[in-house]
């Protein structure tokens, strides 16, 4: 009785190594589901609950001896998840929005003096690529007449900027698996 005792706490012991050394593939795999919903078509609700179940596998490898030993994964990790909260906090700005319901670009980040233009030219700056006009395939829409309106940032296209981005950093971690 007591050698099976031992023998499960040793299988135990064991088990929970094996775990933390597979963390950095978990944490990978579960950002690869969101890339994949994604490429598939998700809609909010889902992204936000997709992003939560990714959450907690990159903490679990964040907390691991794993994540401390390997940096440059680690950080990795840590940027395509900030990629894929920062799509989170765009499109709840977008579900949020009732004033671009029924435009013809869809919805917009105006690029005001204000909280929401602030974020805007952050996203810009961290960004690059949308931060060039649409049909240079960026995100910008520059007002010729600023007195009326102001320039800004069609949100869809910043998002699927973003998740480009992440996909790109994906890629980049999957390999550094191997």
């Amino acid at each position: 009785m007591k050698k099976a005792v031992l023998f499960s706490v040793v299988c135990l012991i064991l088990m929970s190594g094996m775990a933390y050394a597979q963390s950095a593939k978990e944490a990978i795999k579960s950002l690869k589901r969101i890339e994949a919903r994604a490429d598939m078509g998700i809609n909010y609700n889902e992204y936000v609950l997709a992003v939560a179940d990714a959450r907690v596998e990159v903490e679990m490898f964040l907390e691991s001896a794993e994540a401390k030993q390997k940096q440059s994964l680690t950080n990795t990790i840590k940027k395509i998840l900030e990629h894929y909260e920062r799509v989170r906090e765009v499109w709840k700005l977008k579900v949020s929005k009732v004033e671009d319901l029924g435009t013809v670009f869809g919805h917009l980040i105006c690029l005001r003096d204000d909280p929401e233009g602030a974020f805007g030219r952050r996203l810009l700056k961290q960004y690059p690529e949308a931060n060039r006009p649409v049909d240079s395939k960026g995100a910008l829409i520059v007002r010729s007449n600023k007195m009326e309106r102001c320039d800004e940032i069609l949100v869809d296209n910043l998002i699927h900027i973003i998740w480009k981005e992440a996909s790109r950093d994906l890629q980049q971690a999957t390999r550094m698996l191997f």
